[in-house]
This record gives C-alpha cells, sequence and structure tokens, in this order.
C-alpha cells in the first residue's frame, strides 16, 4: 500500500508544478511519473476492495479517480456502502493533497446536505489542501507521505466505514443493533482485561457489570410499573383490581421492546402464565 501511495502523491507534486509552468507533461515523465500512478490508483483500489469488502458482511463498491491529463482535480477513491454514491451519499474516501505531501481519510457526505453529519474543514484545522469537492469530511485524518503507517490508515478508514454504515440514511441502516451490542462487548472486554490484576479479579469484574445491567434493567421495570399501577390498578387480562402493587406482574407486550408505559400492561401471576402459555403455543403452531 504505501509504495502505490507514494506514487499518487508523487504525480500531485508532479501536476503542481506542471500547471505552475503551465506546460504538459513530455513523453518520458508520463511513462516515469503519470502511468505509473495511474496504476498505483487502480492498485489501491484493489487493497481497500481485498480489506474492506464484506466488512461487517455488507458488500461495497469501490471507485478511484486520477485523470491523466487532468492535474487541476485531485485524485481519490472511495468506499460506497450499499444505496450511496459520490457526493450524494454517506461514503468513506481518500483524498490527495495537490501538492503531494499526503492524503486525508475520513467519512464524507454532500457539501449542501449533511445527512446530519457534522462537517469538519480540512483547510481550516490541517496544515493540508485538498482543494474544494462536492463532497466534505465528517471525521477527516490527515496522513503526510513523510510520517504514516498503513495500519493507522486502515484503523481510521474502519472508523469511518462504521459511521457510514451505522448512520440512518433515509432510513437505512446497515449495522444492527446486535452488531452495535457486539462492538461495546468488545471494549467492555478489553477494558476489564486491561484493568484486571488477575484471572480471579478479571472474574469478579465479569459477574458485577453483568450484576449492575440487570439491577438497571428491572430499576427501569420497576418505575414503569410504579407508572402503570397509579394510572389503572387493574389487570390487563381479566379486568380485576389489583389489592396492592405486592404480587404484581409487568408484561412486555412486543418482547423487542423496552419497558415503556406504551408497550407494557400489568397483570396477575396466574394471568401471566396464561398468557406465555398461549404465545408459547401459537409460536409452536406456526
Amino acid at each position: 500500500m504505501s509504495e502505490n501511495l507514494e506514487k499518487v502523491c508523487s504525480f500531485c507534486e508532479f501536476g503542481n508544478h506542471l500547471i505552475a509552468e503551465r506546460r504538459v507533461p513530455t513523453q518520458q515523465e508520463t511513462n516515469e511519473i503519470v502511468l505509473p500512478a495511474m496504476q498505483a490508483i487502480n492498485d489501491l483500489r484493489d487493497e481497500l476492495r481485498n480489506i474492506f469488502q464484506n466488512y461487517r458482511r455488507i458488500e461495497y463498491r469501490f471507485w478511484r479517480y486520477l485523470q491523466q491529463h487532468n492535474f487541476h482535480q485531485r485524485p481519490w477513491l472511495a468506499i460506497l456502502p450499499p444505496g450511496q454514491t459520490v457526493g450524494n451519499g454517506v461514503t468513506v474516501g481518500i483524498i490527495f493533497e495537490r501538492e503531494g505531501r499526503g492524503f486525508v481519510c475520513g467519512c464524507m457526505h454532500p457539501i449542501n446536505n449533511n445527512m446530519g453529519l457534522n462537517a469538519v474543514p480540512v483547510g481550516q484545522n490541517f496544515n493540508i489542501d485538498i482543494g474544494n469537492y462536492d463532497t466534505v469530511f465528517h471525521n477527516p485524518r490527515p496522513f503526510y507521505i513523510d510520517n504514516y503507517d498503513c495500519d493507522d490508515i486502515i484503523d481510521h478508514l474502519k472508523i469511518s466505514l462504521d459511521i457510514a454504515i451505522n448512520h440512518d440514511n433515509d432510513g437505512q441502516r446497515f449495522l444492527t443493533y446486535k452488531d452495535r451490542a457486539d462492538d461495546i462487548l468488545d471494549c467492555v472486554r478489553k477494558a476489564i482485561k486491561k484493568v484486571a490484576k488477575n484471572a480471579d479479579e478479571e472474574y469478579l469484574i465479569n459477574r458485577w457489570i453483568y450484576a449492575r445491567l440487570q439491577q438497571d434493567e428491572r430499576g427501569e421495570s420497576k418505575a414503569v410499573k410504579k407508572q402503570l399501577y397509579e394510572d389503572k390498578p387493574l389487570c390487563f387480562f381479566c379486568n380485576k383490581k389489583f389489592e396492592s402493587m405486592k404480587g404484581i406482574h409487568i408484561h412486555k407486550k412486543d418482547g423487542s421492546k423496552g419497558y415503556s408505559k406504551d408497550n407494557c400492561v400489568l397483570c396477575h401471576k396466574e394471568c401471566h402464565e396464561k398468557e406465555h402459555k398461549r404465545l408459547n403455543e401459537k409460536e409452536n403452531d406456526e
């Protein structure tokens, strides 16, 4: 990857000199600088495809731009989630600096439609010039050709892809709640391993976090139960009045949703058990 990045940067530096000198490249310059850069950006696109295709089990498109005779337009590469296009969607890209000093990576969106993402002006925040495009960066990170690490580039592209595919664009969200939960769980596991002094302490921290999460859920359930009881102290199924809050069960109408007044009802233990039995029988019949 590094050799191809450097070839494209050399093309940008060379093109900047040509513009200043107001001339076209010689045949030798074309053979030594321009054509290798065109092959390099194709190779970079293929490298990105090999690294990121099916990332998060999603199929992407990979675009690149470098025109042999257009030295005013900076070369770029883009990773496109399904349904997204450059200049009209949330994508991830690499745009090269016009003087060949480096490039900027990050999540991009149209300049005239932020898609709910904040734009961070590159020129105002970093000492690097990528010119003006129809797209702007949400989380730009500059890399300078004399001091960069390919692993850092890949890591930032992954972060940017997660932003792009997790962004709710016209109701389209590519990461499921399980994907996002697994990411959180992975971070928690790494944090536990980092702070635990030994295996026994790692076990205790795990158990404590698990217990606290369950306690949080019970607290949400208890608060909703109190609200429902104060509004209408009747069993949802048999319509009989409760004598007290003790022993009252709370039932979620939709098990895939959380505790709320709209999604929950109160019931006697016996009514709750009958409802669960009915739902299980219905599920088995289907």
